[in-house]
């Protein structure tokens, strides 16, 4: 057996879904089983538009650009949720989690965390 097999990252088709449909709640489904199992993934659609992927990023950076005290103040109960850091074993690794990322209330309440005195471009 082949222990370097190469390790691929899925690739998911968001293209003409809409919400509340079967096709939508199937396809959510396949986004959290993919984020569980793999922790990241592509997406293919022509409806995201180059400017939206780009401030996507644009906002992913600025909260990773955070200072780190500011970082570790979303903290958790449960193990790898909140700030996760860098480690001598992960130097490059950082994650951050939000409770109920479903939820505005828990939305809001981490972007305040994050910005107090805000960040609109975030919500």
């Amino acid at each position: 057996m082949n222990s370097l097999t190469q390790s691929k990252i899925p690739v998911l088709n968001i293209e003409g879904l809409k919400p509340g449909t079967e096709s939508w709640i199937m396809a959510c489904h396949k986004v959290r089983h993919t984020l569980e199992e793999y922790g990241c993934f592509m997406v293919v659609s022509d409806e995201l538009s180059q400017d939206f992927m780009k401030e996507v990023y644009a906002n992913m950076k600025a909260l990773f650009d955070l200072p780190l005290e500011t970082k570790m103040k979303n903290t958790s109960a449960k193990a790898f949720h909140g700030y996760v850091g860098a480690t001598h074993t992960r130097p490059l690794y950082e994650s951050m989690g939000i409770q109920q990322p479903t939820s505005l209330d828990e939305v809001v309440s981490f972007a305040n965390l994050m910005w107090p005195s805000g960040n609109d471009q975030f919500r």
